[in-house]
């Protein structure tokens, strides 16, 4: 059984069953998603043009779940009583419904919407779903949570995890993967902003919050949402001194970012007396962790220079406790996706995962799940002869007739330009069907010549069947710099499996 997450109408949620199924396991597990996303169902929306169980079993059912209000779609339902389940809508079309869907949809509510997977069914999604692109990223979030539990096998008793949710979680949206982490007892979430530890805050997490990169503009708003500052320069930290002083808060947990080698952001060692300094004249401030960043943890050619960096760091974080006087426990990271596997001797109190939550790891690949796919589908087939060109400025040469099909996503969307001229490749009913031309802003045009590919067929940025990586060769990049580039045009589909 496969369960939906998505957006939906008038700040909707909504949660998706098209296996046709409605029995006690299919309200349970779509109720515990539901509640894993910190929601409550409300409302059923069911098409089904037969009652399976019979109806008193279909009552039973609904006895039990206690819905505010049903919506039953389809001619079965015409002569069934519910008189004692409150607001009960019946429609024996998906048109019919339709005209009705936004006054029957209470605002900011959470739907169920079960069916049997058909044409008929999609067009009762489409009455609900905010955004029904045939263009979209499917994130699997039994595989995130499968991911999590790879790593901790891997933790000393009592180390503590920190998942990274920065640019939108990875590309694969900050809340809903939140939530289903949260859920698994995550200790800590790092964004990049205090915009992305409010959107955290906005879905409900209350988990604790690091921002790597505050800013002074922001810290009134870091302040109300109890989000923590990681201070990685004196300046920086006598501005928040100050302002946390002016305005007389009593206690302000922080993280201290030591630079150790990597040269990029952080206090040096010759700059920890100043900090130290700082730290007994601001009361307010609570020092909750030290961190630094590894320069090339994932490369054995830098073995040696991370074994340097990790020598600083105990050093420097050792000088911090005694020159501030700290008497108190304080954590110390220093490990993220790559360091985790490949250097235990450096887990320390916690370990920041990002890459590897999400299925991307360079030594222990083989262990985890790919979790995120980009699909759209073919719009149009084009028969092009030979000498024709395809796309602008006459880029894609036919030598040969050709087979050309054509997906609705561009530049617009986060698809390189890089990828045009036969670079890029995507993946079709198990093969690969190469860019023709130039990438455009909304349209792609790739050929299928040698492809049993039609009108509707899925095509594959990437999928499990064809990893991110091999886009990432393709282009001579890294996987985060595609995943985070695929724009919010793009809708996010989430899902879960449970045993039918």
């Amino acid at each position: 059984m496969r369960i939906e997450w998505k957006e939906a109408l008038c700040n909707c949620k909504l949660v998706v069953n098209r296996n046709g199924g409605f029995g006690a396991e299919t309200l349970v597990a779509m109720g515990d998603f539901a509640k894993e996303q910190r929601t409550k169902i409300k409302t059923l929306v069911l098409y089904s043009n037969e009652v399976r169980g019979g109806y008193s079993y279909f009552v039973e059912l609904l006895a039990e779940a206690n819905f505010e209000r049903i919506v039953l779609i389809g001619k079965a339902w015409n002569g069934l009583t519910l008189d004692l389940f409150g607001e009960v809508f019946r429609f024996e079309s998906a048109t019919s419904f339709g005209q009705y869907a936004w006054e029957l949809i209470p605002k900011h509510s959470t739907i169920a919407l079960i069916g049997h997977n058909d044409k008929e069914f999609d067009a009762v999604e489409g009455c609900l779903a905010y955004c029904t692109q045939i263009s979209y990223v499917e994130v699997n979030l039994d595989a995130i949570a499968y991911n999590l539990e790879v790593f901790r096998t891997k933790l000393r008793p009592g180390t503590k995890t920190l998942c990274m949710l920065k640019a939108f979680g990875y590309g694969n949206g900050s809340g809903t993967v939140a939530n289903t982490l949260a859920a698994n007892k995550v200790d800590y979430f790092g964004v990049g902003t205090v915009d992305e530890g409010a959107e955290l805050r906005r879905e409900g997490i209350l988990t604790s919050i690091m921002v790597l990169m505050p800013s002074v503009p922001n810290f009134e708003k870091m302040l109300r949402l109890n989000l923590e500052a990681v201070v990685f320069s004196v300046d920086f930290m006598d501005k928040l001194s100050r302002f946390t002083q002016r305005r007389a808060v009593g206690s302000v947990p922080i993280h201290l970012k030591f630079d150790t080698g990597m040269h990029r952001m952080g206090i040096e060692p010759a700059q920890i007396d100043d900090v130290a300094k700082l730290l007994q004249t601001s009361p307010q401030f609570r020092l909750v962790s030290m961190m630094t960043h590894l320069a090339g943890s994932d490369e054995a050619e830098f073995d040696g220079f991370t074994v340097e960096q990790a020598n600083v760091f105990e050093d420097m974080c050792g000088q911090m406790i005694s020159l501030a006087s700290i008497s108190y426990p304080v954590m110390r990271h220093i490990l993220n996706t790559h360091g985790v596997s490949r250097f235990p001797q450096y887990q320390y109190e916690m370990v920041r995962i990002g890459l590897g939550i999400y299925g991307g790891s360079t030594d222990i690949q083989d262990e985890l799940q790919i979790v995120s796919s980009f699909s759209t589908e073919i719009i149009q087939i084009k028969h092009v002869a030979s000498g024709q060109t395809v796309g602008y400025s006459r880029r894609g040469n036919i030598d040969a007739y050709s087979r050309i099909a054509v997906l609705p996503v561009g530049y617009a969307d986060g698809i390189s330009r890089k990828l045009s001229g036969g670079v890029g490749k995507v993946w079709i009913n198990g093969k690969l069907a190469p860019i023709v031309g130039n990438v455009s802003m909304n349209i792609i045009s790739i050929d299928i010549t040698n492809i049993d590919a039609k009108l509707g067929d899925r095509a594959y940025f990437f999928a499990p069947e064809y990893p991110i990586d091999k886009l990432a060769e393709q282009l001579g990049t890294i996987p985060y710099e595609i995943i985070t580039a695929i724009t919010d045009r793009i809708p996010r589909v989430y899902f879960i499996l449970k045993k039918d």
